[in-house]
């Protein structure tokens, strides 16, 4: 069985052919890119005076404190009844 190629065009070695990547790898770099933009301006926000938007509020380090004491009561009572207490009972500087 033979078989016959058509001809292509000729080319030259002085003009050679630019090869652009394929339509998943420009999207897969582009989502990547945005990602990367997102997260270096979110991360930066606050040192640029953005913490006014509301990221970081005053509850927010006043909860994370309680569930801190509550995990420590947890973890250094003895009896079912003084863990149970502590999962119930938020303290905040020690006081309930």
């Amino acid at each position: 069985m033979e078989t016959f190629l058509e001809p292509s065009a000729p080319v030259s070695p002085q003009a050679p052919r630019a090869r652009l990547p394929n339509w998943a790898t420009v999207c897969e770099a582009g989502v990547f890119l945005i990602f990367a933009v997102f997260f270096l301006l979110y991360g930066l926000t606050p040192i640029l005076g953005g913490d006014g938007l509301g990221l970081v509020g005053a509850d927010e380090p006043r909860y994370a404190q309680i569930a801190h004491e509550m995990l420590d009561r947890f973890d250094s009572a003895h009896t079912l009844k003084g863990r149970l207490g502590a999962c119930v009972t938020p303290y905040l500087y020690g006081h309930p």
